[in-house]
């Protein structure tokens, strides 16, 4: 069972270099999907989005992809895992 608050202690004390800042936490099979947002060498919003293995409580980044437009992402979310995203606010 994929535990996000476990997840969040894990991710505090291993952010996305690049996109730090989590908008929203997905569950697909025994991944967790993380769609995060943070800053790009030039200074522009970037929007990553990363697999993270949580088999056995524990957890590893698979890597992702990174995305200058958050519509992107969305449809790269859509279209691999087809995960729909609403409107929605940061998580904090």
């Amino acid at each position: 069972m994929i535990n996000f608050s476990e997840y969040r202690k894990w991710q505090r004390k291993h952010p996305n270099f690049m996109t730090p800042h989590i908008i929203g936490l997905y569950k697909y099979g025994e991944l967790i999907i993380e769609l995060s947002e943070g800053t790009g060498f030039s200074s522009d919003t970037i929007y990553g989005v990363t697999e993270v293995s949580a088999k056995g409580g524990k957890f590893k980044s698979l890597g992702g992809e990174v995305f200058t437009k958050l519509a992107d992402a969305k449809v790269y979310l859509y279209d691999k895992y087809k995960i729909y995203l609403a409107p929605y606010k940061n998580v904090p």
